[in-house]
């Protein structure tokens, strides 16, 4: 009963310094709701992607597909070109390189003279600016029976987030379009560096096998000479055997007529089929041109837009916050009051 007692005039003195209670947390929300507005407005603007579709892909195939034919075969998958984009989206490094390029950035450093003032506002932008989430990874973003990845900047305007999302994603984007035009620039340097090593090879190789087979020519013909035959042996029906190493069956004409063709032979492609295609299969790789391709590397499931509504740091919960202390405090310095005013009474 006691303790009933001691809440009801709990109570009592709470309702008695009501008016005192009212008048702070009406205060505390009112600093509450300044405090709100003098914090930074941040403004975030989204876009979601998924990976290329086929349509997307089109024209990188087409290239690819004549490549193939010239045995350069590329890794350049839907799920490679995902993995590439969001490995330099989330790259530190790459994203330093471009908030350093922007006016976002350059407007702000500008009224900051200390260089290590500028080297913290670059590093807070890369590290607080910049959100990329995996729908199969992050519970906070909508399940969706496919993986997407949501992007999203923050900025001090709306327009400013939109800039920077949208110039981000086509930053990295050509990044990435750069990154596989190095890969397959450095295999088509690799296959044309090796195609025409074994071309020389081949040529040298048959340039050493003409001048033997001249040489040859040469002693044949000065044994054939020294023989005193210039005409072929077979040419009568009659039977011959010829020298394996000195062949003088043709006889001195015959094999003047031979040395003088085999001389004449200065390029010897005009009758090697595989050094013809060999020398087609260089003017291919030769020809081949990087400029032409383009990909797209992701598809876009939600487009950056500006955004309409900018989210403030929790303003309704400072104000709320602040509220409740403002409660908590009065109702704290109302009873502390009654226990003061208490204990003065019973000492008297």
């Amino acid at each position: 009963m006691q303790s009933e007692i001691d809440l009801l005039s709990l109570l009592l003195v709470l309702f008695k310094a009501k008016w005192m209670i009212l008048g702070t947390v009406l205060l505390c929300a009112l600093l509450g709701f300044i405090v709100k507005t003098q914090l930074p407005q941040r403004w975030t603007n989204y876009a979601e992607l998924i990976p290329a579709q086929a349509r997307e892909l089109s024209a990188m195939n087409s290239e690819l597909n004549q490549l193939a034919l010239l045995d350069i075969k590329v890794d350049a998958t839907p799920g490679w070109l995902m993995a590439r984009f969001v490995q330099l989206y989330e790259s530190q490094i790459v994203r330093r390189e471009y908030i350093a390029q922007t006016d976002y950035y350059k407007t702000q450093a500008a009224a900051l003279p200390d260089p290590l003032a500028r080297e913290r506002l670059l590093s807070t932008l890369t590290q607080q600016g910049f959100t990329l989430k995996n729908s199969q990874l992050d519970q906070a973003t909508e399940s969706k029976e496919y993986t997407y990845y949501r992007l999203g900047v923050s900025a001090h305007s709306s327009q400013e987030a939109h800039a920077l999302l949208q110039g981000y994603i086509d930053f990295v984007a050509a990044r990435v379009v750069d990154d596989l035009h190095y890969n397959i620039k450095s295999q088509l340097d690799q296959t044309l560096t090796r195609e025409k090593a074994q071309y020389q090879l081949t040529l040298q190789r048959l340039k050493n096998a003409q001048q033997v087979k001249i040489r040859r020519l040469n002693y044949s013909l000065a044994v054939a000479q020294a023989a005193g035959i210039s005409k072929p042996l077979y040419g009568n029906g009659a039977t011959f055997k010829d020298d394996d190493d000195f062949p003088i069956s043709l006889g001195t004409n015959g094999l003047r007529q031979k040395l003088d063709i085999e001389r004449s032979q200065t390029d010897l492609s005009e009758l090697n089929a595989g050094l013809k295609n060999s020398q087609m299969y260089i003017g291919r790789l030769s020809q081949v041109h990087l400029n032409a391709l383009t990909v797209q590397p992701f598809k876009y499931l939600m487009l950056p837009s500006v955004p309409v509504q900018k989210e403030a740091p929790k303003g309704a919960l400072i104000v709320v916050l602040s509220a409740l202390a403002g409660l908590l405090l009065s109702c704290g310095a109302a009873l502390m009051r009654h226990a003061i005013v208490s204990r003065e009474m019973e000492s008297h």
